[in-house]
């Protein structure tokens, strides 16, 4: 009797956390085999970063997706300041890892203590 009643709970429960599930900034969104049922999570869109590759990324309010992305361990900043021409990675941000040196790096590399802190993206 117990088992009866606890299969329809549970299928209930993995339909309803299918339903709820949300692809977090910096997850594919859409990859060789074409997009993934999930959506972004709130905030975020699904850009493109490369032919076979859209990740969620944030951008501005009625912004739309940067040009060009530099992906994760790439340069974003120098001695005469970030780049201009690319945008980091979604799910990683432009830290300092010397006074002349910046690079995208994901969260658990950056900003932590004993780590080099984000670099503040500048308006034009």
């Amino acid at each position: 009797m117990v088992r009866q009643l606890l299969l329809p709970i549970l299928l209930a429960a993995l339909v309803a956390r299918d339903a709820l599930a949300v692809i977090p900034v910096g997850g594919l969104c859409v990859g060789i085999a074409g997009p993934v049922k999930d959506t972004c999570v709130e905030g975020s869109v699904c850009c493109n970063v490369s032919p076979d590759r859209s990740l969620c990324t944030i951008v501005p309010k009625g912004g739309k997706c940067p040009d060009k992305f530099i992906e994760e361990g790439g340069f974003c900043a120098g001695i005469a300041g970030p780049v201009r021409d690319g945008t980091c990675i979604a799910g990683t941000s432009c830290c300092y890892v010397y006074p002349d040196l910046g690079l995208c790096l994901s969260p658990e590399r950056c900003g932590k203590p004993g780590f080099p802190k984000p670099i503040e993206p500048k308006s034009d």
